[in-house]
């Protein structure tokens, strides 16, 4: 199977949020989305829309707020691809993802 994802997914974790909802944290993340542990990933349907406070290591004062849509659901948690971003969103994302890569993250096929 070829490979879609432009960057590697880093091994990682960092808290995340949906809009009304407790705190969570990530499984891995790449320039085009993140995996979102969660016990309640059966409440989420595939391609549903969804609104992400992302809490980057870069930056944890201020959440970066994405739309994203449910591309998986799995028993331990949802995979999410970002849509519509920002240049100011790129750019936090982008940064964060070379901040990672230089602290040796992990990467995930």
């Amino acid at each position: 199977m070829e490979e879609k994802r432009k960057s590697p997914r880093l091994k990682c974790i960092f808290k995340v949020r949906f809009p009304e909802e407790k705190e969570l944290e990530t499984e891995n993340f790449n320039l085009g989305g993140v995996f979102v542990k969660t016990a309640f990933a059966q409440r989420f349907n595939m391609d549903e829309t969804v609104y992400l406070m992302i809490y980057l290591p870069t930056d944890m004062k201020r959440p970066l707020t994405v739309q994203s849509r449910v591309v998986n659901v799995m028993e331990t948690g949802i995979g999410v691809k970002f849509m519509n971003l920002s240049e100011m969103t790129k750019q936090g994302l982008q940064e964060c993802y070379e901040f990672l890569c230089s602290q040796d993250h992990q990467t995930q096929q």
